[in-house]
Parts: structure tokens; C-alpha cells; sequence
């Protein structure tokens, strides 16, 4: 297998799983919400504001898991909308893992020249 690169033809897909249950509310949930949104403003950097080298699939969980993004191109992703408030119920960690693993079945890379998720 040759070596796998990340460019525009072929983004990685990159999977975050975000806690706002209500063990999350007040400060942990705001420094959650700031991580993401200076993560994806370094994913979004990559290719100088013009390439899609990443697609995001982001699911928040509480009670239930909410898809947030579905392997949206990350340069489409306006990480100002993204809030953990903690505010979600309960801490369903198990149900959330089962939907990604789901999304993730049904959207494999495209072809063996398409880097492994992150």
C-alpha cells in the first residue's frame, strides 16, 4: 500500500465526541465548547482557509447522542454555533459510541488511498 496523504481529494475524517450531560454544566462545559472551537480554527487553518483536508463528524451526548455535524467539510463548519452547555441529562456515553460506530460503517473512506479516521 502506497503512503496514505491527506489532501483535499481525499479529507480525513475527524471524529469528536462531546459530554453535555449535566456533570458538565458551568466552566467544564465552557472549557469543552473553547477546546472544539480552537481545535476546528486549527483544522480550518490547514490549506490556508481554501482546501477541505478534514471532514468533521461531531456528536454531543446527554440522555441521548445529537448529531451535530455529519463529516461536514470542515471549512462549511462554523464553530461559533458549537456550544456544550451541559445542559443534556444524563451521561449516555454508551449510546453516543454506538452512533459514530454506525455513521462510521456507513461512510468508510472512500478507497484505500483515504487516510484511517482520527
Amino acid at each position: 500500500m502506497a503512503d496514505v496523504r491527506v489532501t483535499s481529494k481525499n479529507p480525513l475524517q475527524v471524529v469528536l465526541i462531546a459530554d453535555d450531560s449535566g456533570s458538565m454544566s458551568g466552566q467544564p462545559a465552557e472549557a469543552v465548547t473553547e477546546g472544539i472551537r480552537d481545535f476546528l480554527s486549527k483544522l480550518q487553518s490547514f490549506g490556508k482557509g481554501e482546501k477541505n483536508y478534514f471532514k468533521l463528524l461531531l456528536v454531543k451526548f446527554g440522555d441521548s447522542p445529537q448529531v451535530v455535524h455529519e463529516f461536514t467539510p470542515i471549512l462549511e463548519v462554523n464553530s461559533n454555533d458549537i456550544e456544550v452547555t451541559g445542559d443534556s441529562g444524563g451521561t449516555n456515553m454508551a449510546s453516543a459510541l454506538e452512533l459514530v460506530a454506525d455513521i462510521m460503517e456507513a461512510n468508510p473512506p472512500a478507497s484505500d488511498m483515504d487516510p484511517a479516521p482520527l
